[in-house]
């Protein structure tokens, strides 16, 4: 397919969204040499960021490479609104009135990010309110609870996919079994019809040591029935994948633990290790933040402080136990209202893979 072009107005929007994305040079510049393997000072000047920005997208389109540069971009930071609103904005319009086709290959992966479920929120909708599950920052932290904490770390990765980027989060439920929402790959490939080799689960992606730097451990997916069980994102919203069998090889990698028969309760904390916007692993605790647990539809709801990238991860308990798969979450003024699907629930289905 041809390279698209963007009018005047596209590239106004692109900028800003890029700017709001990177809001410094420095991440721009990380964007690109690990996305695009270029070096921004090298292509572009620019005396002011938005003339960097604004050149880099010139830059773009004179080289053929505007489809790489979108896709970069969204792979590195999948939240952001402005972002999504662009892609959203190119994936809508009809192949008749634009230069970019929704057959072209850019809008074609760009809908990807479009696919986040909705929240049928049930709980507090005041902020005021909604904000009280969210507890100040303590002063100090049990360093046992951290320790736990890191311990399960261990089993969490960054999902990629060659062409586009980070896609979300997943964690293993075995040594070689990895657990994700349905909805972080269902965007990839409309029918869920997986190439093993375009998925990379990364592994160990941490912020680098002053003095040590980290090395991550990258696997893909068992080439014959990557998926062992699912369920679409309208009911459990689930991918249950095999790793390829090297995994079994690997040091410092296991599984998370988990007790299926204990539900979570309303007011209890939870905390989430992820990889927010692609980014190097997080985690996200907070001590009451669960709003609601609906059982009947296998659902959690909480406050946190998650963003775009955390889908498919683990939500744990004060006892640092597996209790729910984060899917979805709702920007608000003071953080996020976010959704998860139980694991109990999950667990009744994929149970007989785990023995």
């Amino acid at each position: 397919m041809p390279e698209p072009e963007l009018s005047k107005e596209q590239r106004k929007q692109l900028r800003e969204a890029l700017i709001s994305a990177f809001p410094g040079k420095s991440k721009l510049k990380m964007m690109l040499l690990e996305e695009l393997d270029v070096r921004l000072d090298i292509v572009v000047g620019g005396e002011t960021y938005g003339d960097t920005v604004s050149e880099l997208i010139l830059w773009a389109e004179g080289e053929g490479r505007l489809e790489e540069l979108i896709n970069g971009a969204i792979g590195r930071v999948p939240g952001n609104p402005k972002l999504r609103k662009f892609a959203h904005s190119l994936s809508s319009q009809d192949s008749g009135n634009t230069n970019l086709s929704r057959q072209d290959t850019c809008t074609t992966n760009l809908r990807k990010w479009d696919a986040f479920p909705e929240i049928d929120w049930r709980g507090p909708t005041e902020d005021e309110e909604l904000q009280g599950f969210l507890p100040p920052k303590p002063d100090s932290w049990d360093v046992t609870f951290l320790k736990r904490g890191i311990e399960q770390s261990l089993s969490i990765c960054r999902i990629e996919v060659t062409g586009i980027g980070a896609v979300g989060t997943g964690f293993l439920v075995t040594q070689n079994l990895l657990l994700t929402n349905y909805h972080v790959l269902r965007g990839y490939e409309p029918e869920l019809k997986i190439d093993p080799q375009d998925i990379s689960l990364r592994f160990d992606y941490l912020t680098e040591d002053i003095e040590e730097k980290t090395e991550t451990q990258v696997f893909g997916l068992k080439y014959e029935c990557p998926i062992l069980c699912s369920s679409p994102t309208e009911k459990l919203d689930y991918l249950l994948l095999q790793v390829e069998d090297k995994i079994f090889q690997a040091e410092g990698i296991q599984p998370v633990t988990y007790n299926q028969q204990e539900l979570p309760s309303k007011g209890m904390g939870i905390h989430i290790l992820h990889h927010p916007n692609g980014e190097t692993m997080k985690i996200t605790p907070s001590s009451n933040g669960i709003t609601g647990i609906y059982q009947k539809q296998g659902k959690i709801q909480y406050v946190s402080n998650t963003s775009g990238g955390s889908s498919g991860s683990p939500c744990f308990n004060d006892d640092w136990q597996v209790v729910a798969l984060h899917r979805a979450e709702k920007t608000r003024t003071f953080g996020a209202i976010g959704e998860g699907i139980l694991f109990s629930a999950i667990y009744q289905e994929i149970a007989k893979f785990l023995c």
